[in-house]
């Protein structure tokens, strides 16, 4: 199982959950929401302050390499090895 560790000086959470390496991370424009790119062809969607995982994306095609959030936060954009966008 693969952890995200948050860095900095005082890291409040350790995400757990991954079956493969974690690609590519973004936080939400109103910064509560942090997604998550994964090997394990998942998006995870965390909570940031209690660090609790709110949602998995599954069925991609291949890893999910990159991500961003819209500029509302309503929709994240996800690349994968097939290369194709998922919205």
């Amino acid at each position: 199982m693969k952890t995200i560790l948050i860095l900095s000086s005082n890291p409040k959470h350790r995400l757990q959950g991954y079956a493969g390496w974690v690609w590519c991370k973004a936080i939400s424009p109103d910064e509560t929401t942090l997604a998550s790119a994964s090997a394990d062809f998942t998006v995870k969607l965390w909570n940031i302050e209690r660090g609790t995982l709110l949602q998995t994306f599954i069925g991609h095609l291949g890893e999910v390499r990159s991500l961003i959030f819209s500029l509302s936060g309503s929709t994240i954009a996800c690349n994968e090895d097939e290369a194709l966008i998922n919205a």
